[in-house]
């Protein structure tokens, strides 16, 4: 099992026991690209930023890891939805968005090799996407998306705890 860092609750952050954290090398990273309804592309490129090997392990034997990671998030936005910025910052909290639709273009897979061997896969998926009707410094449409991230791991047999 892998936790994702950023939807753990209370209760589960005082369980956790961290065994090493762990240094870790990009081996592939591309951005994941959505059209949105209004014609914009966004680019949305996953990082982790912390990744932990825990104490536990499945019943597998293999260890347990404790991912934490950043959404950096850019339009391409057609010249045609560009207007004049807005005057207030954008507050998720107290400005309106709505959902808009939107399809996914490219959902790759980015590579990390981590300091004890383990090599991660982290796939970031769209739940939903919301227009704002405030509009950046530049004039352009905010977005903000809801996700999550898919992981898949290769750990090396040595560290594999011995059922038996």
């Amino acid at each position: 099992m892998i936790i994702e860092g950023d939807n753990i609750t209370r209760e589960e952050i005082i369980n956790i026991r961290i065994e090493e954290d762990l240094d870790f090398e990009i081996q592939q990273l591309n951005f994941s690209r959505y059209e949105v309804e209004d014609g914009t592309i966004l680019r949305i490129l996953n990082i982790p930023t912390k990744i932990f090997r825990l104490a536990d392990y499945d019943k597998q034997g293999f260890p347990e890891y404790l991912v934490q990671h950043k959404n950096i998030v850019s339009a391409l936005v057609p010249q045609e939805l560009r207007g004049e910025a807005s005057h207030e910052i954008f507050n998720l909290k107290k400005d309106r968005v709505d959902i808009i639709e939107f399809i996914p273009l490219e959902e790759p897979f980015n590579e990390f090799k981590l300091g004890d061997g383990t090599l991660l896969r982290i796939r970031l998926i769209v739940n939903q996407v919301f227009k704002s009707e405030k509009r950046n410094y530049l004039g352009e449409p905010i977005y903000v998306i809801d996700s999550l991230i898919s992981i898949t791991r290769k750990i090396p047999d040595h560290l594999r705890k011995n059922n038996s």
